[in-house]
């Protein structure tokens, strides 16, 4: 019997293609990015990413992963793992091997890298037609990436070219409105491109794409609803430029969608660089009234309710239209990202939180802050927000992406000004705050432990506020 296989995933994608072709049985368990369990990161990626996967050990239940099974995670690293494991999907002559790898090595510095930069960035679109050319000069005459038999080469390439196609075909991506549709044409009907389009008709062909990928994504079905909602796609038909906000326009966007919650009875507050700028932090926080903002661009909002964050936006969407929805840059994750409309091709993200999420708990609605000269903007009580943000010093450090623990200076930073904050101007103490749940308490005093040891001369702040 087949040692148990366990893929952990949140989109259907390179892993998930590769596990079709391969014939192996395997179980998918689907992982909500926007909230992740608390067991996936300890019990099956430190790194907290999908896909990963358990492999061997005894049949379990998904979500309660056993310790006696391995644990593995990176796409192109799954990939050759279901090749190996099954006896599949990698040719058994060494050239071809060595060609297999030359190929996916190819995909990543020329269709990837290409797809952010055109997509994500609006680079000139021939870098994305040059990029296909060059991997459609790897592809032999017939077949597949390396020959006749489909091979993991095949499942790096195939996400990609999915992805490009439905992003170019509905005018999605940061270039000028238009280019989309044009470069697909030059792609469906230009000579040069007649391999790509064999090819890329060969794959639709199998059962292994048709199960793995959905030709009607939900983010066409978003771009519809929205075209329907504004008659057209002036705005929204390229990503917003990450272009510094100033604070009367982060303020707007708080503004705009705390309006819409209070209208729908739902209880909400400001978290992250928003609540600190208003708290008094003067530095890393969004401009209010001469506080600098270029390092946020976002604005946090803690939502009082059970309702699931999808559906919060859905709701924004619904009721404001100067709000709208975009897939994730990370073509691996499944959640939206909610925007609010500040101009012409400039946008606010907007991220909603709900208790249970980053550990927040239950906020009482008396609980909730309004400080002067911003009675319009709720906030989050203190302690909550430096416990919000030591859990993220604790999280970018326990990371094991280097650009996430290039993060932990930055929020050392922000701890050390909010403690200043929390004692000379908000005395702020846990005896204040009995509301807060025990288990909220106790994971808080562990991590002020841990940031202590680091940082002893903190130590006496975080005494004057109980700990």
């Amino acid at each position: 019997m087949a040692p148990q296989l366990t893929l952990y995933t949140a989109k259907r994608t390179q892993t998930e293609l590769a596990l079709e072709e391969s014939k192996l049985q395997y179980t998918r368990f689907e992982i909500d990015l926007q909230n992740k369990p608390e067991w996936y990161a300890p019990q099956v990626n430190p790194a907290s990413k999908v896909p990963a996967i358990a492999y061997g050990g005894p049949v379990v239940s998904p979500d309660q992963p056993s310790p006696e099974s391995e644990k593995l995670a990176e796409s192109l690293v799954l990939l050759e793992f279901i090749a190996d494991i099954s006896g599949k999907l990698l040719p058994s002559d060494a050239v071809l091997r060595a060609k297999t790898r030359f190929f996916i090595d190819a995909v990543s510095n020329n269709v990837q890298s290409a797809f952010g930069a055109v997509i994500v960035r609006g680079e000139p679109a021939e870098k994305l037609l040059t990029a296909i050319e060059k991997v459609q000069s790897l592809l032999p005459a017939e077949g597949f990436a390396v020959g006749p038999e489909f091979t993991i080469a095949d499942a790096a390439l195939v996400p990609f070219l999915a992805r490009i196609e439905v992003a170019l075909g509905n005018d999605f991506g940061a270039f000028e409105e238009g280019t989309g549709p044009k470069t697909l044409e030059v792609l469906d009907t230009d000579a040069k491109f007649a391999r790509y389009r064999k090819y890329f008709s060969d794959i639709k062909a199998r059962e292994s794409y048709q199960k793995t990928f959905d030709p009607k994504p939900q983010f066409r079905a978003s771009i519809s609803a929205v075209r329907g909602q504004f008659g057209s796609l002036i705005f929204i038909s390229a990503m917003p430029l990450r272009i510094a906000l100033s604070g009367e326009e982060i303020r707007s966007t708080a503004r705009a969608a705390l309006a819409v919650l209070k209208n729908q009875n739902l209880s909400a507050c400001l978290v992250g660089g928003a609540a600190c700028a208003i708290y008094g932090m003067t530095s890393r926080t969004p401009n209010i009234q001469g506080i600098d903002l270029r390092p946020y661009q976002d604005v946090d909002i803690i939502v009082v309710t059970e309702m699931h964050p999808e559906k919060i936006k859905e709701l924004l969407v619904t009721h404001d239209n100067r709000f709208y929805l975009m897939p994730s840059i990370n073509p691996q994750n499944s959640y939206k990202v909610l925007w609010f409309k500040v101009s012409y091709r400039r946008g606010c993200k907007v991220d909603i939180l709900i208790p249970g999420i980053l550990s927040i708990p239950k906020i009482p609605a008396k609980e909730i802050f309004f400080i002067q000269p911003f009675q319009d903007l709720p906030v989050v009580p203190f302690l909550v927000l430096l416990m919000t943000k030591l859990k993220a010093w604790a999280d970018h450090g326990a990371d094991a992406r280097l650009h996430m623990q290039a993060k932990v200076g930055v929020d050392e930073g922000d701890i050390s000004m909010l403690l200043d904050l929390g004692v000379k101007t908000y005395h702020a103490h846990l005896s204040k705050n009995t509301w807060l749940p025990e288990s909220f308490v106790e994971e808080s005093k562990r991590r002020v432990s841990e940031y202590t040891e680091k940082w002893p001369g903190t130590t006496r702040s975080w005494r004057a506020m109980g700990f």
